[in-house]
């Protein structure tokens, strides 16, 4: 609480309504541990605290990310806090998460920053002698705002917009062929295949009929080659499912849906 002086005087009323204070500049230097706050110069563990005005400095939807680079030792591994490197091969790798005295099992990126009054991390094995084995990774302890205010509600609100670049999804700029060219390119083969190969190639229409019936991959350019091979449709057949196969633009299509 912050410190209260009146002077008292022959005139002074003899009640004397006095209102406490919360001294919220102190937050920068006092340490909650978890089941005492203590000042920072009396706690003998490793701990690092952040306050609200720190954390406002730059806002992230996700605390973590804005921890990072501010606590000496805390990083992310595999999408996961990790405090001074993994404490134990067996048992739980996330630090303990404590808000407001109670340890949760939650994320602490689920947790909304603005919401956030101070954040302490216990880094070293002294943290472990508060909760035992499972804080063998560290303790992150948050102390949530209290309301300030009485007989009155105030609302802060707050949007956030991301920008991403537009990915541009044209064939020949990802190094790709389209499907006209696709479809030119792979009809060269099957024509050489089929029809002129000059017998290098041995029962080209029995290969292909084997390989379907064992069920292997056949793509729909050489399935119309292998039926007109056969004899089952004819060239003018053959040219049409060459041109409608031509205009498929599946990337634009999966762009255009999604």
């Amino acid at each position: 609480m912050k410190p209260f002086e009146i002077a008292i005087h022959k005139d002074t009323k003899p009640h004397l309504n006095i209102k406490m204070l919360t001294n919220y500049s102190m937050m920068d230097e006092v340490v909650v541990t978890g089941y005492q706050e203590v000042k920072k110069e009396k706690m003998t563990g490793s701990v690092a605290t952040i306050s609200s005005d720190k954390l406002n400095e730059r806002y992230m939807p996700n605390i973590l990310n804005n921890l990072e680079g501010r606590v000496a030792g805390l990083s992310t591994y595999g999408g996961k806090p990790v405090i001074r490197g993994v404490g134990t091969l067996y048992g739980e790798t996330n630090p303990l998460l404590v808000v407001d005295g109670l340890p949760i099992e939650g994320k602490i990126e689920d947790l909304n920053p603005y919401d956030i009054e101070s954040v302490n991390v216990l880094k070293d094995a002294a943290a472990a002698a508060i909760y035992g084995a499972r804080a063998a990774n560290g303790i992150i302890v948050i102390t949530t705002k209290d309301a300030k205010k009485q007989g009155k509600i105030d609302i802060d609100f707050s949007a956030n917009v991301t920008w991403y670049e537009n990915r541009n999804v044209d064939y020949h700029d990802n190094f790709y062929m389209n499907a006209a060219e696709h479809v030119e390119a792979e009809s060269k083969y099957w024509e050489y295949y089929f029809f002129n190969s000059g017998g290098k190639i041995v029962n080209p229409i029995e290969s292909t009929t084997a390989d379907i019936i064992k069920g292997y991959n056949v793509t729909r350019l050489k399935h119309a080659y292998w039926q007109f091979a056969k004899g089952d449709i004819t060239r003018q057949q053959l040219d049409t499912t060459k041109a409608r196969l031509s205009q498929n633009n599946y990337a634009q299509d999966v762009a255009d849906n999604i």
